[in-house]
């Protein structure tokens, strides 16, 4: 059997200083915006997303998605088809939950170690010992976890990890606040030992903002087609190609395209993975 890695698409419309040893649950902050902030309600919400997705027939040992990260109301059918071609069923150790920062930047990745994730369907164990051994043993980690205080990238995935997996993993949060690539290949490099069978990577992010419908068609396309290359420089290039066409209200291909960038530098070279287009929606389409 084959490895998966399964990319999904869509389309949308001064450093923090809080000391890490502080012990504290990362509150939700997109409830009521980006989903429902009532369990029942949200509960509701993505199982009717399942019910409705369009559904990958492969059997397949899925090592990582790309997820969307939009409202639900926008994205949440192409990310529930994500979760989807994954088998509810299969035990994971760890899922790491990597998203770029929309809200600062700062040159490395921060991992949340200083409480849980909370949703309106409960609390979500953070792996701390990962988070520790990562920000002890690499500086690219060793930035402050109040760069997920307010991010959504992370967030918006974990109900769907709740509602989902019938064994309930720890998960492991990354934001990266860098677009350097050589520190993109050291972050990369820091959490290669976990990146294993045992352990599911979720890459949080959408396609392009905000071009007309038919030419993020075209963006989108190109930018799928890079990443399903499996090959980082290739994926740059579609990203160099996009912007060098001046489509009208283009500010990104990819807003997540440093976590994007980060599973290439992790899955490069590996030839028992492949990169599979599972479906595509942009905001145009509902």
């Amino acid at each position: 059997m084959r490895t998966g890695l399964i990319i999904l698409l869509i389309t949308i419309g001064i450093m923090e200083i809080n000391s890490q040893s502080k012990s504290i649950d990362r509150q939700p902050v997109v409830a009521g915006r980006f989903y429902p902030a009532d369990k029942d309600a949200l509960s509701g919400d993505l199982s009717l997303l399942f019910r409705k997705c369009k559904k990958n027939q492969e059997e397949l040992v899925v090592r990582a998605i790309i997820s969307p990260h939009a409202g639900y109301v926008f994205s949440g059918t192409i990310a529930a088809s994500a979760f989807s071609a994954i088998n509810r069923d299969h035990i994971y150790k760890n899922i790491f939950v990597i998203g770029s920062s929309h809200v600062m930047s700062f040159d490395g990745a921060s991992v949340y170690n200083t409480g849980h994730y909370l949703t309106p369907l409960g609390r979500v164990p953070v792996n701390k010992e990962i988070a520790n051994k990562l920000i002890n043993d690499n500086r690219v980690f060793d930035f402050p976890t109040g760069a997920h205080l307010q991010e959504h990238s992370i967030e918006v995935q974990i109900p769907f990890i709740q509602y989902y997996f019938t064994s309930k993993p720890p998960i492991v949060p990354v934001v990266i606040g860098t677009n350097n690539e050589t520190t993109l290949q050291m972050i990369a490099e820091a959490l290669r030992p976990w990146f294993t069978p045992d352990n599911l990577f979720i890459i949080s992010s959408d396609f392009s903002h905000y071009p007309p419908y038919k030419e993020a068609i075209t963006a989108d396309n190109s930018t799928a087609h890079g990443l399903i290359s499996g090959d980082p420089q290739t994926f740059l290039k579609a990203l160099k190609n996009n912007s060098l066409k001046h489509i009208d209200g283009l500010v990104t291909s990819m807003c997540g395209w440093t976590s994007g960038l980060t599973l290439l530098y992790l899955s490069k070279g590996n030839k028992n993975l492949e990169y599979k287009l599972l479906d595509y929606f942009n905001s145009g389409d509902y």
